[in-house]
């Protein structure tokens, strides 16, 4: 078995370019590791079970459950409204700063999209003075309608977490999590780790591999988000929680409330779906789906050079964890579910089709080359700083006859494309439609006009 899955994970990892895997997985009580690669590139360094890397939105299970085991002892409730628990609490909308509870956060049924231009542009900023832009940032649905992604919520579920247990973020997960399951090497931001040990992030780019920047800047704080690194060890455990309970860390009534389905998901027709997955809804920091007629859980972590995957069926008693140290990382679906299959024995009847597929959709990116540098050379007009009180600040200027825009903690080229201009940084799949209008640039995002007034 371990051969045909090490082979199995060799053959995507050179698929989708890959420069190390690590795989853990979970069956009746048994655990298995595979890692394949390099972990550092420059250094010939090797992935291994210990290597430490980035498990990006794995991190919000930590909080919905570190808030779980709260909220019991505090005689509380995910149903609580989050003014009651978050002090200074305040959206856009007056409605929803009155009738927000902290399960519609957890669960995205907020109405309020991941607005990913407003967080890259501010989340270098300390946790509670980034999330006063929430009072200047639109909602795009009703309350409890649809299904809305995002991680602002769990931002702030992180400092109810520190409100309430009188701890940072931090020391409560090692207390209450990390230190009951063993997990060691197990850190609330990338800079607490050990460097020597961590995979290098890296980018794929016209056949070579790329190293990025950490992003420390970005990721100063901790946050209830996304900025957990780990190992495959320690998932590993993470995993063993989830499929067999721990009464040290809290009881199984306790963790079933955070597994408990919140928000149904709508299919999405134009999506690449993996075929006989059906009733998809989201928990609190968990997906939950039905695969061929058997419940299961899982959650994607993606951050600056990283991707991670869980998924675990209570039922069979077996976890998967994927982590790997590309950009974007294409495939990890495919590969988890391929995985699942081969544990439960099934065959294997989508897997070339879905390959085909994510390959085609893939094509979609080329778009990028299309971009080039405005026509002419009259910025001078563009040139200044333009401020929103929730989108931050986008500082324009020249540099070699091109027109730059400092913004999302970069200097970006503004691009052109069939006469329109764009901010377009690959670095975090942002494509943004922009222009000027009146002295003030108007930014579209998340299919609205956002006017930013330039100030100087």
């Amino acid at each position: 078995m371990k051969e045909r899955l090490e082979n199995m994970l060799k053959t995507y990892m050179e698929e989708f370019h890959y420069p190390s895997a690590a795989l853990g997985i979970i069956k009746d009580g048994e655990k298995e590791i595979i890692t394949l690669g390099k972990r550092d590139l420059e250094k010939n360094l090797p992935m291994e079970k210990d290597t430490i890397y980035a498990i990006g939105s794995q991190t919000k299970a930590f909080t919905a459950l570190g808030l779980a085991i709260l909220l019991k002892e505090k005689n509380l409730s995910f149903d609580n409204l989050l003014k009651d628990l978050y002090e200074g609490f305040k959206m856009e909308d007056d409605y929803l700063t009155d009738h927000l509870t902290l399960r519609d956060g957890l669960s995205h049924r907020t109405g309020f999209p991941k607005h990913l231009s407003a967080w890259y542009n501010n989340n270098f900023k300390e946790p509670r003075e980034f999330l006063k832009i929430l009072g200047h940032l639109p909602a795009t649905m009703p309350l409890r309608y649809e299904f809305c992604y995002q991680s602002y919520f769990f931002i702030m579920g992180g400092l109810i977490i520190e409100s309430l247990s009188g701890k940072s973020f931090g020391d409560f997960l090692k207390e209450r999590i990390f230190d009951k399951l063993g997990m060691k090497n197990t850190f609330v931001l990338g800079s607490y780790a050990p460097d020597e040990n961590k995979a290098r992030p890296y980018q794929f780019k016209d056949g070579k591999f790329f190293e990025m920047s950490y992003n420390y800047e970005f990721t100063k704080y901790p946050n209830g988000s996304g900025t957990i690194y780990s190992t495959m060890e320690d998932m590993l455990k993470w995993l063993d929680f989830w499929v067999n309970g721990n009464e040290d860390v809290t009881s199984k009534e306790t963790y079933l409330e955070v597994l408990q389905a919140n928000t149904i998901i709508r299919e999405d027709k134009n999506a690449l779906n993996i075929p006989h997955v059906s009733n998809r809804a989201y928990a609190m920091g968990w997906f939950r789906e039905t695969y061929r007629g058997m419940q299961i859980a899982q959650h994607l972590g993606a951050v600056d050079g990283f991707k991670t995957h869980h998924i675990f069926l209570p039922e069979k008693n077996i976890g998967i964890s994927l982590a790997v140290n590309l950009n974007e990382a294409g495939g990890s679906e495919l590969i988890c579910y391929s995985i699942l299959e081969e544990l439960l024995g099934l065959e294997k009847d989508w897997q070339d089709d879905y390959l085909k597929a994510l390959k085609n959709g893939g094509q979609k990116s080329e778009d990028h080359e299309k971009f080039e540098s405005p026509k002419g050379n009259n910025f001078e007009k563009y040139e200044g700083l333009y401020s929103h009180l929730g989108y931050g600040e986008f500082k324009f200027f020249q540099k070699d006859g091109k027109l730059f825009v400092h913004c999302f903690n970069h200097d970006i080229e503004v691009l052109e494309k069939r006469g329109q201009k764009y901010i377009d940084f690959k670095a975090y799949n942002l494509s943004l439609p922009m222009d000027f209008k009146n002295g003030n640039l108007i930014l579209k995002a998340e299919g609205r006009k956002i006017e930013i007034k330039k100030i100087k």
